[in-house]
């Protein structure tokens, strides 16, 4: 037998009220089995078709009293398999809310506050992008290229000065090494 399965049955009254074939079927599926497959498992299928095999197994597999006692089995599991059973949501938040309150660091307050805000979903600590959409029409394009030109011929009118020629190519470098200084 499975751990998981002897922590869940660790009660002698696990399966009462339950017949003995709904007692396999929830062992099965508490097993990991799948409708099908533990209904294949617990009853006769010979003859069967595949399609009255999963309307079956969906039926008995549905029965409250079955579907009950595999949720409390999954629960108990769960109770019992906890890495820290005194790790809670609640003892998470109360020592962050120390940390934001005690912590002689101001960065490790911030961080406190910063995680204690998502955690509630305070929204002061995220970031909000706004996506715009605008709906331009070809005259309106038209409009601002124009606008833009016109701008930029007058500053090209404003611009004070003389142009002169530049040459593109620059003068030679005289490479030879200079004497050293005292030799």
């Amino acid at each position: 037998m499975e751990p998981a399965t002897r922590l869940a049955l660790d009660d002698s009254k696990a399966f009462e009220g339950l017949t003995v074939p709904q007692h396999r079927m929830v062992m099965l599926l508490f097993q990991g089995l799948n409708q099908k497959e533990a209904y294949r498992a617990v009853y006769d299928t010979t003859g069967m078709s595949e399609g009255a095999i999963a309307v079956n197994a969906s039926r008995i597999a549905a029965q409250s009293n079955l579907v009950a006692k595999l949720r409390e089995m999954r629960q108990r599991v769960e109770a019992q398999s906890t890495l820290a059973p005194g790790l809670t949501r609640e003892f998470v938040i109360n020592g962050i809310m120390g940390l934001a309150v005690t912590a002689e660091k101001e960065s490790v307050k911030l961080g406190a506050l910063q995680t204690l805000g998502k955690t509630v979903g305070i929204d002061l600590f995220r970031e909000t992008v706004v996506h715009e959409k605008r709906v331009r029409t070809v005259e309106d394009v038209e409009t601002e290229l124009k606008a833009r030109l016109a701008e930029l011929q007058q500053q090209l009118t404003t611009v004070e000065g003389e142009a002169r020629r530049v040459d593109a190519t620059p003068a030679p470098r005289d490479r030879r090494r200079k004497p050293k200084s005292g030799a």
